[in-house]
């Protein structure tokens, strides 16, 4: 249904009242938006309210947040004249994102996302090649099935000269460091130049599709480099006693030790050993991915038994 498909709805009420005087060359204006009974995803959020004036050609923007327990305000001001440069800084605490992750995860969300930071946006609207922008996240903290994931220190992220780079972000849980950086060019081709690197839980994958049961960790370090259309990953992913089962396949895979290969668009199996209904499996091959996924992948097993 369209509902599923969209990774996010929303509903609400709107009311505003306009005021406006002046001359053609110097126009006054007085804005006021009133937002009502916003909702996301089925989820109750609360309201907005914005107040907009001008004075001389510059706009004052006003925005508050009337939220059961978040808060966000914008501020700043915007030239009406020429390339309509602005300055705009946001605020924002106890935020909660759930509607968001919904639609991202399919683990059940046992206890409400909380998100504090700030950020500020600056330069002509107009050229919005030429803008600068800042979004830095002091603390951000969920519990998906169950398991709380946070984070560990600021989120960091900047937009300098179409670049859009990712100066800190590490999420953590129990027994989960995991960092990525770097930068995303956003002209011509789009160049990639980022990692991804650290150690996670396997359990946490139960967050990801709650039908699938896991354990074991992994200890990934990986690069993409190339661009957006054809990205080019190198790097390594160790899994280390780690056990996958999902509801509707007759047998688990357990005991799964072994090394993956980031070469460029291909994932190669170096070494991979498990157990399947209690017998030794063993995988060889490799993954190819980009526009289409191919695989080529033999594996080997001895005494295994079904449910």
């Amino acid at each position: 249904t369209e509902l599923q498909s969209a990774p996010l709805q929303e509903r609400g009420t709107a009311s505003f009242t306009l005021k406006t005087s002046g001359t053609l060359d110097q126009p006054m204006v007085e804005a006021h938006v009133e937002v009502a009974n916003l909702v996301f995803n089925d989820e109750y959020q609360g309201g907005l309210i914005l107040d907009a004036v001008t004075h001389g050609s510059k706009l004052q923007i006003s925005t508050r947040s009337n939220f059961a327990k978040a808060t966000l305000a914008l501020d700043g001001t915007v030239d009406l004249k020429g390339d309509m440069e602005s300055d705009l800084r946001l605020q924002f605490s106890q935020l909660d994102i759930d509607p968001l992750l919904s639609a991202g995860i399919k683990g059940r969300i046992t206890g409400h996302s909380a998100m504090a930071g700030s950020g500020s946006l600056t330069g002509p609207l107009r050229k919005p090649r030429a803008l600068k922008g800042t979004l830095q996240v002091d603390s951000f903290a969920v519990t998906v099935e169950k398991i709380p994931i946070h984070s560990d220190g600021p989120f960091q992220l900047a937009l300098a000269d179409q670049v859009i780079s990712v100066q800190r972000l590490t999420v953590a849980a129990q027994d989960t460091s995991f960092s990525v950086g770097g930068t995303v060019d956003l002209k011509a081709d789009r160049p990639l130049n980022l990692y991804a690197k650290g150690h996670v839980n396997l359990g946490l994958v139960h967050v990801l599709d709650s039908e699938i049961d896991s354990y074991g960790s992994t200890d990934a370090d990986i690069t993409v480099r190339g661009t957006v259309a054809k990205p080019v990953m190198n790097g390594r992913v160790v899994i280390a006693h780690a056990g996958f089962s999902v509801i509707d396949l007759p047998a688990s895979l357990g005991e799964l030790n072994g090394t993956l290969v980031f070469n460029q668009d291909r994932l190669e199996v170096e070494r991979l050993t498990g157990r399947v209904g209690g017998g030794q499996v063993n995988v060889a091959g490799y993954i190819t991915y980009g526009n289409t996924i191919g695989f080529d992948l033999t594996a080997n097993g001895t005494d295994i038994r079904f449910r």
